[in-house]
C-alpha cells in the first residue's frame, strides 16, 4: 500500500480513484474562509462586485429623467464637488466663517467668492483633511500640520538617508470641499472660482476607478487543452478580480518552500524576490544572515545559492501565487505584485527530508517572509518541523499548507495519519475543489481543514482531464510532472493538480490581504 513520503510535493502524481467526501462537510469560498481564520478579508471589496450580486450598494440604474442621482452616476467627477485652495494669506477657515453664516467678503476683501456661492447654490464647505475638520481654527490646524510635516521629514531621513525636499510636504489646511448644486457643469464653475484672487486653484472633485482586466492570454481564453471551462477557472472562481481592485500584493514576500523555482521564465522573473542586502556574486555574506549570495533564497537540498527548479513543482505553485500580471503573455498570479523567496527543500525526484525543510521554513521567517507556502507532506509526526512552524508563525508569518492527495482525514490515526505538515495547529490548511466547486476526488478532509481551494480534480476527455490547474513551466520539468509533453500547455506552461495547486491560491490570498492590511 503506498504512503506518501514525508516532504513529497503534492501535485497529484498519478490517478486516484473518486470515492465518497467522507465527513467533508466544508463548503466554502476562498475569500469567506479567510474571514474565518480573522484574516481581514474586508479588504477584498468591490463595488462592481456587490452590483452582480445585486447587494445594496449596486449603483442605481440608468433611466431616461435627469435627476442628480443620474448626474452622480454619468459624470466624470462629482456631481456640485468642488476642490478649492485658498492662498496662505488668507487667515480664517473657510468652513467656520460658512458653518457660521459669516460673509466671506470682509476676509476676501473681495464680493466675487460670496456672489459665485451664490449663484452655484453652496450647501456646505470642509477641509479637505479630515484631521482638520473637528478644529476650529486656522491657527491650531497649521501648528497641527506642522508637526505632521516634522514627523514625515524625520521618516524621509530614515528611510532615504537625506533629508526631504522643502517643497515636499504642501499646505492642506487652506484646501476646501465646496458642496454646490449638482446641476452645473463643474468644469466651467472651477474655471470661475479660479478668477477670485484668493484662490490658489480650484477643479472638479474627480472620479477615480482601478478598472482593471487582465490582458494576460490565459486569463480570457478557455477550452486551451479541449477543457469546457476557462483556462485560468480557479482565479476566477475565488472572485480574485474582484480583489485586485483593492489590492495586488505590493510589499509581500511570499516563500515557497518546494522544488525551486525557474527565475528566469518570462513570466515570474519580475517577481522574484531579490535579498536586498546582498551583492550577487562576490563570494561575501554581506546581510551576516549565514549564507553566502542568497540573492534570491537557497538551496537546502544541495546547500547552494542555486535555487533551479529541477522538478517542476515549485514553479508550478509560484506562479499561482505571483506570476507577472499586466503582460500581455500566459498566465496571471493570484498576487501579482508579490514577490517569490525561492527556498529549494525538495530534491528532483520531489521529495525531501524534514531537516531541510525545517530549515528552510526558519530562512523564511529570519529573511522577513511575510507568507511561507508549503505545497508538501507526509504520515507521521515531527517536532522538529512543529518547532519550525511555530518558530514562523509566532514571527508573524503566515503558513499555508496543502492537506494531502489520498482522501483521507488529515488527523486520520495511523497508517493513514496524522498527515503533516497539514495538521499542525498553526498551519492554515488547503483542501482541493474543483472547477464545478465540488471537492477534488483525491482532496484530504476533515476537521483540520481551514479552507478549500482551486486544485483540479475535473472530469472530461484527452489526456488527464482532472489535471486542470495552469500554471508555469520550468525549464526543469521532468515526466511527472509534463506527462512526457502531453500536460504542457502553449510552450511554457503545464497544466497539474493536486492540494499542492491548492494551497497556492490560498497563499496568494493571503498576501493580498497583508498588502492590504499589513498590521
Amino acid at each position: 500500500m503506498w504512503h506518501q513520503p514525508i516532504g513529497h510535493a503534492l501535485g497529484n502524481g498519478g490517478t486516484t480513484s473518486e470515492s465518497a467526501a467522507r465527513g467533508y462537510a466544508l463548503k466554502i469560498t476562498l475569500i469567506s474562509a479567510l474571514l474565518t481564520l480573522a484574516v481581514r478579508a474586508v479588504a477584498i471589496y468591490s463595488p462592481a462586485a456587490e452590483a452582480r450580486r445585486g447587494n445594496q450598494f449596486a449603483p442605481m440604474p440608468v433611466v431616461q429623467t435627469v435627476t442628480p442621482e443620474d448626474a452622480r452616476n454619468r459624470s466624470p467627477y462629482a456631481p456640485g464637488r468642488l476642490i478649492v485652495k485658498l492662498k496662505s494669506s488668507v487667515d480664517v477657515c473657510l468652513d467656520c466663517l460658512v458653518s457660521q453664516q459669516i460673509p466671506l467678503a470682509p476676509t476676501l476683501r473681495s464680493t466675487l467668492f460670496d456672489d459665485l456661492n451664490r449663484r452655484y447654490g453652496l450647501r456646505s464647505v470642509r477641509p479637505l483633511r479630515h484631521v482638520d475638520a473637528g478644529t476650529e481654527s486656522l491657527t491650531e490646524r497649521r501648528r497641527q500640520q506642522t508637526l505632521r510635516q516634522q514627523r514625515l521629514a524625520s521618516m524621509a531621513v530614515a528611510r532615504t538617508g537625506r533629508p526631504a525636499a522643502p517643497a515636499a510636504f504642501a499646505d492642506f489646511t487652506s484646501t476646501y470641499i465646496l458642496e454646490l448644486s449638482p446641476w452645473f457643469d463643474m468644469e466651467a464653475v472651477a474655471r470661475e472660482y479660479a478668477r477670485d484672487p484668493n484662490v490658489v486653484y480650484a477643479e472638479p472633485d474627480r472620479k477615480v476607478a482601478a478598472l482593471l482586466m487582465p490582458n494576460d492570454a490565459y486569463f480570457s481564453s478557455s477550452g486551451s487543452w479541449g477543457q469546457p471551462f476557462p483556462d485560468l477557472w480557479g482565479i476566477k472562481l475565488i472572485d480574485a478580480p474582484t480583489a485586485w481592485d483593492t489590492t495586488q500584493g505590493d510589499g509581500i514576500v511570499v516563500a515557497v518552500v518546494d522544488t525551486g523555482l525557474d527565475t528566469a521564465h518570462p513570466d515570474i522573473a519580475a517577481n522574484v524576490w531579490v535579498n536586498p542586502g546582498e551583492i550577487p556574486g562576490d563570494g561575501i555574506d554581506n546581510d551576516h544572515n549565514g549564507f553566502v549570495d542568497d540573492i534570491n533564497g537557497w538551496n537546502f537540498v544541495a546547500n547552494t545559492n542555486n535555487v533551479l527548479d529541477d522538478f517542476g513543482h515549485g514553479t508550478h505553485v509560484s506562479g499561482t501565487i505571483a506570476a507577472v500580471g499586466q503582460n500581455g503573455i500566459g498566465v496571471i498570479g493570484i498576487a501579482f505584485h508579490a514577490k517569490i523567496m525561492a527556498l529549494k527543500g525538495l530534491d528532483a525526484s520531489g521529495n525531501g527530508l524534514i531537516s531541510n525543510l525545517a530549515d528552510a521554513i526558519l530562512y523564511a521567517a529570519d529573511n522577513h517572509a511575510n507568507v511561507i507556502n508549503a505545497s508538501w507532506g507526509g504520515v507521521g509526526t515531527s517536532q522538529t518541523l512543529d518547532d519550525a512552524i511555530a518558530a514562523a508563525t509566532g514571527a508573524g508569518v503566515v503558513f499555508v499548507a496543502a492537506a494531502g492527495n489520498s482522501n483521507v482525514d488529515v488527523n486520520a490515526p495511523p497508517p493513514w495519519g496524522p498527515f503533516i505538515p497539514a495538521s499542525n495547529p498553526h498551519a492554515i490548511t488547503v483542501a482541493a475543489f474543483d472547477h464545478t466547486d465540488q471537492k477534488a476526488f483525491f482532496s484530504n478532509f476533515g476537521a483540520k481543514i481551514d479552507v478549500a481551494a482551486p486544485g483540479g480534480g475535473d472530469s472530461g476527455t484527452g489526456f488527464d482531464p482532472f489535471r486542470s490547474v495552469l500554471s508555469l513551466l520550468s525549464t526543469g520539468a521532468v515526466a511527472q510532472m509534463t506527462g512526457s509533453g502531453r500536460l504542457i500547455v502553449g510552450g511554457k506552461y503545464v497544466r497539474q493538480a493536486g492540494t499542492s495547486m491548492a494551497a497556492p491560491h490560498v497563499a496568494g490570498a493571503a498576501a493580498l490581504v497583508l498588502a492590504a492590511h499589513p498590521s
